[in-house]
């Protein structure tokens, strides 16, 4: 691992300050003990607005203040509830996907997802001293159980920021020094449109007249975290009209779409997404989505759909789009049947993209890291004709693989390369997504 660069030396490799300029820095600060960067300013070497970023960068923290080096929440927070709306306000301020309230040794860590990675924030001092009644606080507004602390809790929530209701999803889960809070946070506002998701123009194009059929399976694929239900949800937003009926299953229910009757599986009441599909036949759908193919029975529910009239969509968890077909296979269908009703498989991961407002030299937008946003690079396998006949021999993943390729499909790799050429992302963003086995 490489060893953790100095503020000083980041500041001169940007330009910020000179080399002489930090050693004379450095030398008033051994006269005068502060932290370099409150030195350069009273120095006059640089500004506040210039180093901030940089010292977001090197700390990897999102809430450094002017102050240079101090990470605090506003002191007059003096309520608990007042507390954690303030964390959540933060987060969706940020545009955060996730909120984290971890307890540890020493007293509570909160951490936010942007873009994928999580940042350290500071925590009102009223979090440290009460965290169990912060968490009784979640339980209630989601109607959990706050007297039970030995076993993980799920719910649901709203909070009002700027005069608009944000829902969330909150998880509890018990841990060696209380209990952890994950609260996830959807926007419903950044929903984007499949030609805006990252697709290139050839595979755009060929993936319409997938959705143009009236039947066939499409399945997207990819790690946690990966876009896949933004894809999805892209999909049905382009199909949804009211010429279609569309029906969901989903686990949960992430977004609202207006016009499309959705449905949960409650595993509780037995509730499953294979018997969810066997009473959605009968309710004349056009269109299913199912939220993830995670055993045979669901697997076997959606290709039967799919091969009786029905534009089936669903997620399913492989390294890329050639292991998506053995995967079924390995589920128990049998290969006509997967070869007959299979259109489309798109692997995909999330890279972040170079800050539109410093063209990647970081500034107080991307918070110091020169990245701002995310897009999808993807792997399309469309399946034609020879690719039917070699799914009914039972192939390898490599043997799909190679005749995808032949075929024209560009693998995760090509895809992210071709994105870094035309300067979306960078090279270090897609070696950090993408695997040695994805290429």
């Amino acid at each position: 691992m490489a060893e953790k660069k100095h503020l000083g030396e980041m500041l001169v490799e940007l330009g910020v300050i000179s080399a002489q300029d930090l050693k004379v820095a450095l030398e008033a600060q051994r006269q005068m003990p502060a932290p370099l960067g409150v030195t350069l300013v009273e120095l006059g070497m640089a500004k506040e607005e210039q180093i901030l970023p940089i010292l977001c960068q090197q700390l990897n923290k999102i809430d450094v203040t002017f102050s240079l080096g101090k990470d605090t929440a506003p002191p007059s927070i003096n309520s608990i509830t007042d507390a954690l709306q303030y964390l959540v306000e933060r987060a969706i301020k940020e545009g955060a996907t996730d909120l984290h309230l971890e307890p540890t040794a020493s007293g509570v860590m909160v951490r936010i997802r942007i873009d994928g990675i999580l940042h350290e924030i500071g925590a009102p001092p009223i979090l440290a001293t009460q965290y169990p009644a912060a968490v009784s606080r979640v339980k209630i507004l989601c109607n959990l159980d706050i007297a039970e602390k030995r076993v993980p809790q799920d719910g649901r929530t709203t909070f009002k920021v700027g005069g608009v209701e944000y829902d969330t999803r909150i998880s509890v889960l018990p841990s060696q020094y209380g209990e952890s809070v994950a609260i996830r946070v959807l926007h419903t506002d950044v929903r984007l449109g499949l030609d805006k998701i990252g697709l290139d123009s050839k595979t755009y194009q060929t993936f319409l007249k997938i959705l143009e059929r009236h039947t066939g399976l499409v399945l997207v694929t990819g790690p946690t975290g990966s876009g896949k239900t933004t894809t999805l949800y892209a999909c049905l937003d382009r199909l949804n009209d009211s010429t279609k009926k569309i029906v969901t299953v989903e686990d949960p229910i992430e977004y609202t779409l207006a016009g499309v009757i959705q449905m949960q599986v409650q595993p509780n009441i037995e509730l499953s997404f294979g018997r969810l599909l066997r009473s959605v036949l009968r309710h004349d759908p056009n269109i299913l989505m199912v939220g993830e193919i995670r055993d045979g029975e669901t697997a076997e529910a959606a290709v039967r759909m799919a091969l009786t009239g029905h534009l089936v969509f669903s997620t399913i968890h492989t390294n890329d789009a050639a292991a998506t077909v053995t995967r079924l296979m390995d589920m128990g269908i049998e290969p006509y049947l997967v070869a007959s009703s299979l259109s489309c498989v798109v692997a995909q991961r999330l890279v972040r993209t170079v800050c539109r407002e410093c063209s990647g030299r970081r500034c107080m937008t991307c918070l110091g890291l020169g990245l701002k946003g995310r897009i999808g690079i993807f792997e399309c396998l469309f399946i034609d004709e020879e690719m039917r006949k070699l799914i009914t021999r039972r192939p390898t993943a490599d043997e799909l693989r190679k005749l995808a390729k032949e075929h024209g499909m560009r693998t995760l790799h090509e895809d992210g390369v071709a994105k870094v050429k035309a300067g979306i992302t960078t090279q270090e963003e897609l070696d950090r997504v993408i695997y040695s086995d994805d290429t």
